[in-house]
């Protein structure tokens, strides 16, 4: 669902959806005054949540399971005098790289950027930048691992099973 409106409350904003993009039943889709793009090939999962307040994108091939929630925006805290409803909203932004993969359940908080052919496991709250390339989960995402290429005699998968690579055939 691409939301634009809520209560008879016009949220406004843009969304743009590129070429070839899915769109699964039951993702909420609302920049509410702000910004989401979607690049192309990009998949987005049943029941994701994408808020744009402070703008969204991703980028192309990106992989994003069920159920993640991405909100560009946070509440502000400060003023003890006023509720923090209506205390004004911050609004940083979030950026995704190209062929990232988010898992399953994951929160992905404002102000983040997550770099090109990222993986972020399930289940995952990601509060700080994730560099290019990096194997991250937990609570509070962290770096776990960096992704590489198959090194020579390692077990790779084929569409026939499993098959080691071997620079010298």
């Amino acid at each position: 669902m691409i939301q634009i409106d809520t209560d008879g409350c016009v949220l406004g904003g843009r969304i743009r959806i590129s070429k070839a993009a899915i769109i699964s039943d039951g993702a909420i889709i609302a920049p509410y005054g702000g910004s989401i793009e979607i690049g192309a090939h990009a998949y987005i999962g049943p029941y994701c949540v994408l808020y744009g307040h402070g703008g969204l994108t991703i980028g192309r091939n990106v992989m994003i399971a069920a159920h993640t929630i991405i909100v560009a925006a946070n509440h502000g805290i400060a003023q003890l005098d006023v509720p923090m409803g209506r205390q004004p909203l911050t609004m940083k932004g979030i950026a995704i790289g190209e062929d990232v993969w988010i898992g399953a359940g994951c929160k992905i908080l404002d102000g983040v950027h997550i770099g090109n052919g990222t993986v972020i496991g399930a289940g995952s709250v990601v509060t700080k930048d994730i560099d290019a390339h990096l194997i991250a989960f937990g609570v509070p995402a962290k770096v776990a691992g960096r992704r590489h290429a198959p090194s020579d005699g390692e077990c790779v998968r084929t569409s026939g099973g499993y098959a080691p690579t071997n620079a010298a055939s």
